[in-house]
């Protein structure tokens, strides 16, 4: 699940264009799993954590402002 969430992170942050919900730039968490990513304004923000199953931290990463 890690792996997939670092490829999905990695093609969101390239994006040339802010992440859209309902046509407005998406602010809050995107939960995708065992992992989530801080947006605000479209942007990745902020700290993202992936969980093991077990609930403990797999990984973090600081997303780019």
């Amino acid at each position: 699940m890690v792996l997939t969430v670092i490829f999905v992170y990695k093609i969101l942050s390239k994006q040339s264009r802010p992440l859209q919900y309902k046509g407005k730039p998406f602010s809050g968490v995107l939960k995708d799993g065992n992992s989530t990513i801080k947006y605000k304004n479209g942007n990745a923000n902020g700290l993202a954590v992936s969980y093991f199953p077990n609930g403990k931290i797999s990984s973090e990463w600081l997303a780019p402002n």
